[in-house]
């Protein structure tokens, strides 16, 4: 089996995703990873309600996403609600493909010239 990782990024001084295209990705089989890692208690601490998880990561580079953000709070990077998102059991051009099809985005859009790409798509095997 096959894991597709995609990173987007602020490129041209915004996020090129919509929160109805994490949520399009989301409802497709993508696991979002909402605030990856960004919103990792090793990096801010923003869990005071108790109805939220308490997470704690060892390491912010083993987080794997936590509570998904209220899309209309300012619990956000950059005004971002999500900049992550895997998926499982696709090569990397049908994921590419599934992404554009969500999004009508290109993923292999060039982006500015000083932030480089919007999109960047990894295969990992597992």
């Amino acid at each position: 089996m096959t894991k597709i990782e995609y990173n987007s990024n602020n490129s041209g001084g915004s996020w090129w995703l919509t929160d109805k295209d994490w949520l399009r990705l989301e409802k497709a089989g993508w696991q979002v990873k909402w605030g990856h890692p960004y919103f990792c208690r090793v990096r801010f601490h923003i869990y005071d309600d108790v109805n939220k998880p308490d997470v704690l990561c060892a390491d912010s580079h083993e987080c794997q996403g936590h509570y998904a953000p209220a899309l209309d709070t300012e619990q956000r990077f950059l005004k971002a609600a999500a900049t992550s998102a895997v998926r499982y059991g696709l090569s990397l051009a049908e994921a590419k493909a599934e992404f554009a099809k969500l999004t009508k985005q290109d993923p292999e859009a060039e982006g500015c010239n000083c932030c480089g790409q919007p999109h960047e798509f990894y295969e990992r095997g597992i």
